[in-house]
């Protein structure tokens, strides 16, 4: 049993024989107790109101502290977080604290010197404070003051006049007003674009800022800090940019916004490459029923909306999500259909999606498959793809960035199909190995589809197509996806990579989509994964992609 332990993975991977000497390890004989209790705290949305008892209960000694947050008039802003950065090298930030309607904010602290300061969606910190803080005796800290907020309207149309979802990138021109730092925020997890050469002279100049989400009605307010900036805004790889000729090297359009004001900004993206005939897809979506992706689902849809794809997927870990709800509350019925769909997330040999997959109301996990197999031996990959749905043509059962999983850890030879990996070490059933080739049968054909283009792991394309490529030579067929297996806002991009199914005239149509139509495309091969480019491929047969 764990209890305390401080170095959770080093333990992990301690020796059973040495493990019982180590920090953190319990061994119990036979007969014996061990009693441990845990304290929970619930807090307010302020991160104070956990840190104060929390210091309690692990006896720190603690003063407090007090302030306030005002705008440059004068005014209490509420709803600031208020960094309680202790000073030395480096500088750490102890907790935060929530200002009230009134401004206020505080809560306890262990003793010492602190500089008060945070940042505020739309405005520029103007003055910090300091105070030190003594155990048992209660500190005065000056205002906090913020800048007026600033922001920008933003109005969004198509080519045709109707409005249309985007996605807009705000880059600072010149230093940012509002530098990203961890004594304030996170930025490390869902890290913006830095260091672009805006004016293509070879150097790193400028940051992203922002990006947002125009959803469908073409209207947002984004709150940006008094500055100057440059915008562009984009719908994935198949509509203009705006300003035309916007991008990395070539900045945006020029914005300034002014303290106290809201800058307006009107802009018109035209579909510039004809996809008739096809709908493209991302074939693996997470959001925040995985528990790797804080994500919420109306916040997906419009990622995905703004980058243009037609179709998503729902693969959240080991929980079948029904995207449908959100698409409502988002009002993007018209440009955007979902899949319900799940990713089987085994602890060791390899992740596998399905879609589309029944969601069952009220299940703990919305129906998905138990790979574990409850108290029984695991499933094997061929159980996996039979739980996702194989071998209805109408469903699709995909291994997920193979290389680093499923063909990998069965140790697969993919010019004989024969694997080494003993299934015991994967909790499954043992099976007797071929005499002559070691064969453990740890191998299926039954999946029907592959990823090839994961945008989380795009070092490994080259890799997945060396056990593709050979697979293909034996006969075995599997559809080769591209999938972004976006978990983040921004930093894993939804629809990066993504596939394109040519389902046919007449049936490339958003609303009314046929899943189990669509769903055979792509286990008929009528697919092209991209990372960009929109390609389409004819045969000198009349056969086309898929035949």
């Amino acid at each position: 049993m764990l209890f305390g332990a401080t170095d959770l993975l080093g333990l992990l991977l301690t020796p059973k024989a040495e493990i019982a000497a180590k920090p953190g390890a319990v061994t119990l004989k036979p007969g014996a107790t061990f009693a441990f209790s845990h304290a929970m705290v619930v807090g307010t949305g302020d991160l104070g109101t956990l840190t104060t008892p929390l210091w309690a209960e692990r006896k720190v000694a603690t003063g407090a502290a007090s302030g306030k947050v005002l705008d440059t008039d004068g005014k209490p802003v509420a709803g600031v977080r208020i960094s309680a950065i202790l000073e030395g090298k480096p500088p750490r930030a102890m907790t935060q604290f929530l200002s009230g309607p009134d401004g206020v904010f505080g809560g306890a602290l262990p003793p010492g010197s602190y500089r008060f300061a945070g940042d505020a969606p739309g405005r520029v910190l103007v003055a910090d404070a300091k105070a030190s803080v003594e155990a048992g005796k209660a500190a005065a800290v000056g205002d906090v003051t913020f800048s007026l907020p600033g922001s920008l309207a933003i109005a969004v149309k198509d080519g045709t006049g109707n409005p249309s979802p985007a996605k807009v990138t705000v880059v600072c021109d010149g230093p940012c007003a509002v530098p990203q730092s961890s004594l304030y925020r996170d930025v490390s997890f869902d890290k913006k674009p830095d260091n672009l050469d805006s004016d293509g002279d070879g150097k790193p100049d400028t940051a992203v800022f922002d990006i947002a989400f125009v959803p469908p009605d073409g209207k947002l307010d984004l709150p940006l800090p008094p500055g100057n900036y440059t915008v562009t805004l984009s719908r994935g790889p198949v509509y203009s940019l705006w300003p035309a000729g916007a991008g990395a090297v070539k900045a945006g359009q020029p914005v300034t916004v002014a303290a106290g004001a809201t800058a307006k900004l009107d802009a018109v993206l035209h579909k510039v490459v004809d996809t008739a005939g096809h709908l493209c897809g991302d074939f693996h979506v997470h959001a925040i029923n995985s528990p790797d992706a804080p994500v919420p689902n109306v916040d997906r849809v419009l990622s995905m909306a703004a980058e243009g794809v037609d179709v998503m997927v729902s693969t959240d870990h080991d929980y079948v999500t029904d995207f449908g709800p959100a698409i409502a509350a988002a009002k993007a019925e018209a440009v955007v259909a979902a899949i319900p769909g799940v990713e089987l997330t085994t602890f060791d040999y390899g992740h596998y999606n399905g879609f589309p997959m029944p969601v069952k109301a009220g299940d703990v996990n919305g129906g998905a498959p138990d790979w574990g197999n409850g108290e029984k031996a695991g499933m094997t990959p061929a159980h996996i793809a039979q739980a996702l749905g194989a071998p209805d043509p109408a469903r699709v059962a995909q291994i997920n960035h193979p290389d680093g999983g499923y063909w990998k850890v069965i140790e697969l030879d993919a010019l004989t199909g024969v694997t080494l990996a003993d299934p015991t070490k994967f909790r499954m059933p043992p099976v007797v190995a071929d005499p002559k080739t070691g064969d453990t049968k740890l191998f299926t054909n039954q999946f029907t589809a592959v990823e090839i283009l994961n945008g989380y792991a795009n070092d490994k394309f080259l890799s997945c197509i060396g056990w593709w490529m050979p697979l293909l030579s034996t006969g075995t067929r599997f559809t080769a996806t591209a999938v972004s297996d976006t978990h983040n806002w921004t930093s894993s991009q939804s629809g990066g990579p993504r596939s394109w199914v040519r389902v046919g005239a007449g049936k490339d149509k958003v609303q009314g989509l046929d899943i189990a139509g669509f769903a055979k495309d792509i286990n008929a091969g009528k697919v092209v994964g991209s990372s960009g480019p929109f390609v389409v491929v004819r045969a000198t047969t009349e056969g086309g992609i898929g035949t």
